[in-house]
């Protein structure tokens, strides 16, 4: 984390400290707030909602201003950025961390975590994560950071059909019973196929747009195709056998 300091504002509290924590994405809707300029700029283009929460009721009261946002501030470490264009082999997820005015929770992309208590330990030297006494607290922020992560657009659904429109991102738990490759994914003339997972529950995320097919296998990229569609086209998912699948989600991009 870093400092973030604002100063020069008619009635801002001065010489003042607040220990929220809060991300740069909400420096937009601050300086929206405070120019009086509409907080739904999408709403003619994209549709999209603006990310961030306006800064001014802490600014105004560091102690007591009334904050909407979060009581974390979530930062996202290297990776594969969906937005990025190039393409690396076995390029694992985003590593996340969410910070709390106290502690600094980190999920990494291959499931590991670590919790500081940031208070004691600013040097993020000693891992409490395996700590029993801390546990419900470590899932309590882990929680927290699922949550901004992800989004809350998901739609959780019990079975897959064969086809559905792109635009989307499919999350599930997948494995087959054989040797060979049991589940593919189809869209015109590209197909990209999932190998074979031994016996054992893998999450897959299935990231489907206009263009691109992501497939992301244990949170590492396993293809990254880009295509060529026409709008309303419709993806192809092959299964071998339902059972194959659960725990699955989806929604909208």
């Amino acid at each position: 984390h870093v400092p973030l300091i604002i100063s020069g504002l008619k009635g801002q509290a001065t010489n003042k400290k607040c220990l929220q924590p809060v991300s740069l994405i909400d420096l937009y809707p601050t300086i929206n707030d405070l120019c009086q300029i509409s907080n739904k700029p999408n709403m003619d283009k994209s549709g999209y909602e603006l990310d961030g929460f306006t800064l001014r009721p802490l600014l105004m009261d560091p102690e007591k201003g009334q904050w909407n946002g979060p009581d974390v501030a979530i930062t996202a470490l290297p990776g594969k950025d969906h937005s990025m264009n190039r393409v690396f082999d076995d390029a694992p997820f985003p590593h996340f961390s969410v910070r709390s005015q106290d502690w600094r929770y980190t999920l990494t992309s291959n499931g590991e975590e670590e919790l500081y208590h940031y208070s004691n330990d600013p040097a993020e030297s000693n891992n409490l994560a395996d700590q029993a006494e801390y546990a419900s607290l470590k899932e309590e922020l882990k929680k927290k950071l699922i949550r901004l992560r992800d989004g809350t657009k998901w739609t959780e659904i019990t079975s897959l059909s064969s086809d559905f429109p792109q635009n989307l991102e499919l999350e599930f738990d997948y494995k087959n019973s054989q040797s060979t490759k049991t589940l593919s994914l189809r869209s015109g003339q590209t197909t990209a196929e999932l190998p074979s997972t031994k016996h054992t529950w893998n999450r897959v995320r299935l990231r489907l747009d206009q263009n691109r097919r992501e497939i992301w296998i244990k949170n590492k990229l396993h293809s990254d195709i880009k295509v060529s569609n026409t709008p309303g086209s419709l993806i192809q998912l092959n299964l071998d056998d339902p059972k194959h699948i659960k725990n699955i989600r989806m929604r909208a991009l």
